[in-house]
């Protein structure tokens, strides 16, 4: 096929259709002319033939670039659903840093996100800091996300939707870590966000 590497091979032949007319037809499988009622007499003419090709060669690539373009619509879903794991996880990394440094000590992991999830239930958005570094590798976000692309530092307006999201992503990364809830602290639990944000990322 022209401007690909792929050979594919098809053929025309005479059939007559049921009104008794010879009509020229493309055939691909063999199977097909079980059905067909060839009409051997007939000469198909170089017009037509040229005709043919062109009406095939568009229906094969329109068939071979539909069959390229899966992998890149399922590789493009993969890095979408690692970016927006990790987005989820710089939000509520930052939140339970912020939380821990004014919450009293001894505060566990339990009683902060469970007062995070009320403050994430009052608010509509909370403007929450992040690494810009991080953000610049996040791609096909399914948030509609602006996110700074200058500095070292950045803001964003998370919306509750995706304060929410974050917030069930620390509930499913806290329960893999199987702790006891009395001894589950906040600073157990950044340690290993920090190492599964940059599993994520790199």
């Amino acid at each position: 096929m022209p401007g690909t590497s792929a050979i594919v091979v098809g053929y025309l032949v005479a059939a007559i259709d049921e009104a008794g007319q010879t009509k020229v037809r493309a055939i691909t499988n063999m199977q097909e002319l079980e059905s067909l009622f060839i009409d051997e007499a007939y000469i198909i003419a170089d017009e037509e033939l040229e005709i043919q090709q062109r009406l095939f060669e568009t229906t094969v690539r329109k068939q071979f670039e539909t069959a390229v373009a899966v992998p890149k619509v399922e590789e493009i879903n993969v890095d979408a659903g690692r970016s927006q794991q990790a987005l989820n996880y710089l939000i509520i990394r930052a939140q339970v840093r912020f939380k821990n440094d004014m919450s009293d000590q001894g505060t566990t992991f339990g009683q902060l996100i469970a007062e995070l999830e009320q403050i994430f239930r009052d608010r509509e958005q909370i403007r929450t800091r992040l690494s810009i570094d991080k953000a610049r590798q996040l791609h096909h976000l399914l948030f509609d996300t602006e996110i700074p692309q200058t500095g070292d530092i950045g803001w964003i307006d998370a919306p509750q939707v995706l304060l929410m999201s974050s917030l069930e992503s620390a509930h499913r990364l806290a329960n893999s870590m199987k702790r006891k809830k009395s001894e589950f602290y906040p600073e157990a639990f950044l340690a290993r966000i920090d190492q599964e944000i940059d599993k994520l990322l790199h």
